[in-house]
């Protein structure tokens, strides 16, 4: 038995240590003036109650051309500047159907750490959109722990965004699953969640009308990253925003409006998308 141990050894060291290289630590690489170009494509619908009103349905599909400039990088951060510019699409609202014109690109600069955890977003213009999407900015990047990582091996970081009535807490979980080849690229795979409430704020704040709407966002994405270049090539996942909105104090029948969004889509680099 004691021969058995002994020649047992070397192979269960030569194991683990072979399990331990396989962790890796992972980080943006972005450099300023460097460029990203990304294909968006997204499928939308919703469906709004109210009492026994006939429920309002709408759909939307539509194409977008997305450009990353990094405007700076250091000191653990990086700045970008981001346009996004729609061109295709169309929406049906209640059974009829038009297209979505090419409009000017829509533009804003996010801050994030070079781990990827999101910390601020400015728009320029009007930034407004349907209540819960500002969770989505906690996706900008993917927030890697600072440690090794090894296929199989979660995380969990709480992303602070902004929305109309005050900060709000995204709460993220991460997987690392694995390394795969996407277009010729060793890439590493990860799966993402994200849950934030929605409710009022910690003072009660809610619109001009004294109006807020409670409920909840989820979301589950899948993302590859190619850790050589320090950046994502690929993206695609499905979020849902879930709202009711209390009408009582506008009247005694009023009673409350239900919505529920769900958005999918697929976001994917442009080949030649990456310049430095």
């Amino acid at each position: 038995m004691a021969r058995l141990r002994c020649a047992l050894l070397p192979a269960l060291v030569t194991l683990l240590m072979a399990s331990a290289a396989r962790a890796e630590r992972f980080q943006y690489k972005l450099r300023p003036e460097q460029t990203l170009r990304n294909r968006i494509s997204v499928a939308a619908a919703s469906l709004s109650t109210r009492g026994e009103a006939e429920p309002v349905k709408m759909q939307f599909r539509t194409q977008v051309l997305q450009t990353q400039r990094v405007r700076a990088s250091g000191n653990g951060q990086v700045t970008v500047h981001v346009s996004e510019l729609t061109q295709s699409g169309q929406m049906t609202l209640m059974g009829r159907t038009q297209s979505l014109r090419e409009r000017r690109p829509e533009t804003y600069v996010v801050r994030m750490t070079d781990r990827g955890k999101f910390l601020s977003r400015t728009t320029a213009g009007e930034g407004a959109s349907m209540p819960g999407l500002e969770a989505m900015d906690a996706l900008f990047g993917l927030a890697f722990p600072d440690q090794d990582l090894k296929p199989g091996d979660t995380w969990q970081e709480n992303v602070q965004v902004r929305s109309d009535l005050g900060p709000r807490v995204v709460r993220l979980t991460g997987k690392y699953v694995g390394r795969e080849t996407f277009r010729g690229r060793q890439c590493a795979r990860f799966q993402l969640s994200l849950t934030m409430p929605i409710a009022l704020g910690p003072k009660g704040d809610a619109d001009t009308t004294g109006l807020a709407p409670e409920g909840q966002v989820t979301a589950a994405v899948t993302c590859l990253f190619d850790p050589a270049a320090g950046h994502e090539v690929y993206s695609s996942g499905t979020a849902t925003v879930l709202t009711r909105l209390d009408l009582s104090s506008l009247g005694p029948d009023a009673g409350e409006m239900a919505n529920v969004f769900r958005l999918n889509f697929v976001q994917s680099l442009q080949e030649g998308g990456a310049r430095k």
